[in-house]
This record gives structure tokens, sequence and C-alpha cells, in this order.
């Protein structure tokens, strides 16, 4: 499978569309599936049985990360800004935030929030009401070194870091836990069940338990590991493909 290459998948590939260009993140918004990842910043909106649908435009760089929450589709981009769209057609850019210094790395769910890394070590909460123009409701503070993922569990926010540390965070962007891990390179992570499933950049898959000891390993990938998913009590994962 090439990098261009959208696949909707059942046991087998079902469906395989060619994009323009790369894919770097996917959105289910309705009968539609949003892919970005151009240079140029453009939206490929991809219908499952009739393929390639309309390119949107909106932001100036490659998109990182996208996000269905609220009914807007939110997303981040290595132009340092985040976009916010109606998900009825046509879809319409109705807000942008450009509070970031570096490009954007994830975006995460949360009540009436959508959390934000860039490159830095800090993790911005916005508000998810339009009425509210998406304003900053908070930062949170912890990690010395670049977030790598992000992801609302279990009533509170967690985070991976560089800096080989999971942190935990309340609705007031307090930490709640700090949990050093001896992984590195972690790309992204599931907490499930007071356990850690990461995936890191050297094709690595771990089992951590609350406490980051090692539970279980699967080695031998030589791609990064770009998602994970927790579905029918098994991890899924997928290999971002160069």
């Amino acid at each position: 499978m090439s990098e261009n290459a959208l696949n909707i998948l059942g046991r087998k590939p079902k469906h395989q569309f060619k994009q323009r260009t790369r894919v770097l993140a996917i959105a289910q918004c309705g009968s539609v599936i949003v892919g970005g990842g151009s240079s140029d910043g453009e939206l490929a909106l991809t219908d499952p049985t009739q393929g390639l649908r309309e390119v949107v435009k909106g932001h100036e760089d490659s998109v990182s990360c996208v996000l269905l929450h609220e009914n807007r589709l939110w997303t981040g981009s290595e132009d340092k800004t985040v976009r916010v769209w109606l998900t009825t057609h046509p879809f319409t850019c109705v807000g942008v935030i450009r509070s970031f210094q570096a490009g954007i790395q994830r975006l995460a769910p949360g009540p009436g929030v959508v959390y934000v890394s860039d490159e830095s070590s800090k993790i911005m909460a916005f508000s998810a009401d339009p009425r509210r123009k998406f304003r900053k409701e908070g930062v949170c503070i912890g990690h010395s070194a670049p977030v790598t993922h992000l992801q609302y569990a279990e009533g509170r926010l967690w985070s991976s870091s560089l800096d080989r540390t999971f942190r935990s965070w309340d609705g007031r962007n307090r930490q709640l836990a700090c949990v050093s891990v001896p992984v590195e390179n972690t790309t992204v992570f599931i907490y499930h069940a007071e356990s850690f499933f990461i995936g890191t950049n050297s094709g690595c898959i771990y089992h951590l338990n609350s406490h980051g000891k090692i539970k279980a390993s699967l080695l031998g990938h030589k791609l990064s590991i770009r998602h994970l998913v927790y579905w029918a009590e098994k991890v899924c994962f997928f290999i971002l493909y160069y």
C-alpha cells in the first residue's frame, strides 16, 4: 500500500482510492471521509463508494490532524493554525485559531473543549462553543519536551511526550499524575483499564501497566506506528507508510 492510498478496511481492503498526495490524518463526517496531508493544505473529501468527491482549500501547509467534535470538524496544520469547519455541504471554515508558535501535532476532544498540542511542551484547551469564538480556556504545563499524543479517557486528559512521561490532567488543566515510562519516541498511545498501549516511531508496540512497567511488547515493524484503536477487546494498529 502506497503512502497516498486511502483504504476502507474490513477483513480485507474493500475500497481503495488514490489521493493526489499522501494521507496523514483522516476523520469520518457522516457519509464522507476527510483526509489531510498535502503540502498545499488541501482537505480531500472522499465518498467510500464513489471516491474523491471534493477538495477543500484552507490551510497553507500540510494538515497533520483531523477531529470531528460536536458536529464540527477541527483541523490542525503545519501552518501553525487550527481551523474549525461546518460539516454540512459545502464545507465552510467558521473559525481560525492562531495561538501557536509551531506546527500543530495533535487534537483531542474533551467536555466542551478541544485540546491542542503543537511542537512545544504545552497543551492548550479551546472552547468548542462557537458563541465563545473558540477562545482559549486554559493551558496544561508540565512536560519538559514536545507532546506527542493526547487522549481524553475516564474523565481526564492523558498526554505523552518525548520527555518519556505520561501525564493526566483534570478539567481545570491541573496535573493529576505523572508516570515515567521506559519507552522512547512514543508516537501514539491508548489509555484503557489502567493500562497504556504505546506505539513508537521505530515500529514497536508496548503494553504497560499504570505504573509504567512493560507487560508485553510487539517488535519487528520497521515503520512508524501512526494510529492505535482499541476495538472488541483488541488493539488494532495502523502504520504510517513512506
